[in-house]
């Protein structure tokens, strides 16, 4: 039995793409439309680098949400942040905690995760369940290629008015009922049998 965490694997990680791409989103408001309190209460100036970062935030931030160019979108954000680092926190000290750069380093690789597994579609349906839907089964596959196949000509044994089967090679010796083909070249050897209860005349 798996544990909780491994059964609800997918569902966790869809939850966590939209929710990352929600903070993202908003990060991008704030520069472009002045929400949230804006760059000291505006929005960044058009055009500016801040601006820019801004629409690579909102676009991509709903992309990334929405499981829409799911890799792509989330591979820019990657890098938008890596840049970002790099530029604006890097120099002011060697680590995260002391340049106040951990939302950034934080960001650029939870978009990488993201980037290398995409949406996950698997989230919301399992690959079993599409193979057997689509009739795709190898399992079912394997079953059907080991079964014998049915060779013309035989056939099987017929059921009765009291609905017991009753074997058609009927006649034939103990050994070979069960057994069609054997029985009917016994018969065809051995000629045919008289009816049970008849009594046959000679002239």
């Amino acid at each position: 039995m798996q544990p909780i965490s491994a059964r609800h694997e997918s569902q966790v990680y869809a939850i966590t793409r939209v929710v990352t791409g929600f903070l993202f989103t908003c990060h991008g408001l704030q520069k472009v439309l002045g929400l949230f309190g804006g760059l000291g209460g505006h929005p960044a100036p058009l055009f500016s680098l801040p601006w820019v970062a801004g629409v690579i935030e909102l676009v991509g931030g709903l992309l990334v949400a929405l499981g829409l160019l799911t890799r792509w979108a989330a591979f820019i954000c990657s890098g938008e942040m890596a840049v970002a680092y790099f530029m604006m926190h890097q120099r002011r000290g060697l680590v995260p905690i002391a340049n106040q750069g951990e939302l950034a380093a934080l960001f650029a690789f939870v978009f990488l995760l993201i980037a290398a597994r995409g949406r996950d579609r698997g989230a919301s349906t399992p690959r079993g369940a599409r193979r057997r839907r689509s009739g795709d089964d190898p399992r079912a596959a394997e079953q059907g290629a080991s079964a014998p196949a049915r060779q013309p000509g035989t056939h099987l044994p017929a059921a009765s008015s009291d609905g017991a089967q009753e074997d058609v090679s009927d006649g034939a010796p103990p050994r070979l009922r069960g057994f069609p083909q054997r029985a009917a070249a016994h018969r065809l050897i051995s000629g045919p049998r008289a009816p049970t209860g008849t009594a046959l005349a000679f002239s």
